[in-house]
């Protein structure tokens, strides 16, 4: 049984035909580029449309380019300056071997070049360039001497500006706009028009969707979570031969999160990723299933040293543990202990903790060595 029909229109980058709730932001991104004047700071959570929208605005615009610069990846003066010649000029730039002066006269250069179309410039998360000030200074200051262009600027934190420097801010004077979450409704309207054109009839149950949007609205509240979600469902239900079902959210809902703790894992330094495989270890021998932060030291300890690198002390590893607070692989409490007296400090996980011992750890309680992605291969605990 068929079930997917166009799998791009599933994921979060698609732009599609009929842009839903964000009409008005559409409208007021045309207005600003056609009038030529003022740029924009669109400030939202992740997932409610920004990026989409500013795409959509432009696509439906004639004689208008865009130069997109997603600052999570492109956040270097070269980098950048690189996107922005290739795009301007619409050929491959090499800028191996230039100096940044080099770089900075074939950059002023492009853009004091007249040409038929408007050029655009997005920044989408701003506050990633922000942070490297000496590349947002060299790459913004010349687009506000050398263009009238408009500058559109994308962020999900309020502060977003706050580090920048205040000459280029004071240029810049974007119109902040806040973006709002889409509600449960919104989120259901959104699944029914992608899985109308990216499924095929009959293949799917509109409670699926219905259910997606709202446990997606009461978690996340982003939009590509439960693009995910149905385009995962969507796979699942094609592999076995059957209709979208609610049984089988529930099987792609438990893939997803496990697909999404992997990810989380593989971005945690050694050092974390051991005090992270202690205390699933020392919270399973634990009644109250949680690892004292004394004896979890102690494996930490033990384990680093056995990996040839160095533990650091007790302050800087308790600064560690709340690294993993702060990344929800953690929480911390005070306990008073039975037989015992004062408070001790415990560390509880907040994962899945059978999971991850069943797929990391072999039965006599050691690492299991062959499972990729992380831990390493090369890490092995002692029991």
């Amino acid at each position: 049984m068929r079930v997917i029909k166009d799998p791009k229109v599933l994921t979060s980058n698609h732009i599609p035909d009929k842009l839903l709730f964000r009409d008005e932001l559409k409208k007021k991104i045309q207005d600003k580029v056609r009038i030529g004047v003022g740029n924009i700071l669109l400030i939202g959570d992740t997932g409610t449309g920004k990026t989409v929208t500013i795409k959509k605005a432009i696509e439906e615009m004639n004689n208008v380019l865009l130069v997109d610069i997603n600052c999570s990846i492109e956040n270097t003066f070269a980098t950048i300056t690189k996107k922005t010649i290739k795009t301007l000029k619409n050929l491959n730039y090499l800028e191996s071997g230039k100096s940044r002066g080099q770089l900075a006269e074939d950059l002023i250069r492009v853009l004091k070049t007249k040409r038929q179309k408007k050029v655009v410039f997005l920044f989408d998360e701003i506050d990633k360039l922000i942070e490297k000030e000496r590349d947002h200074q060299e790459i913004l200051t010349p687009i506000l001497e050398n263009t009238t262009s408009n500058i559109i600027l994308i962020s999900n934190r309020y502060e977003a500006l706050k580090k920048l420097e205040s000459r280029i801010e004071s240029r810049l004077h974007p119109e902040k706009i806040i973006v709002e979450r889409y509600h449960a409704g919104q989120i259901t309207d959104i699944l029914f028009s992608r899985a109308e054109e990216g499924l095929e009839k009959n293949s799917y149950k509109q409670i699926v969707l219905a259910h997606i949007a709202r446990h997606c609205y009461q978690t996340s509240g982003d939009i590509r979570d439960a693009l995910s979600l149905l385009f995962e469902v969507s796979q699942l239900a094609e592999s076995k031969q059957q209709k979208i079902t609610l049984e089988l959210l529930d099987e792609a809902q438990e893939k997803l999160e496990e697909i999404e703790f992997e990810r989380m894992l593989a971005d945690l330094t050694l050092h974390q990723l051991i005090i992270v495989a202690g205390v699933a270890k020392l919270s399973c021998e634990e009644v109250e299933g949680y690892a004292e932060i004394n004896k979890l030291y102690n494996f930490y300890e033990i384990t680093v040293k056995n990996q040839g690198s160095k533990p650091v002390g007790f302050r800087q590893f308790e600064n560690i543990i709340k690294k993993l607070k702060f990344k929800s692989f953690v929480r911390i409490e005070l306990r008073t202990p039975k037989n015992r007296r004062g408070r001790l400090s415990v560390v509880f996980p907040t994962f899945n903790v059978r999971g991850f011992m069943e797929r990391y750890f072999n039965p006599s309680n050691e690492i299991n060595e062959n499972t990729s992605p992380p831990p390493p291969s090369a890490i092995s605990f002692d029991s």
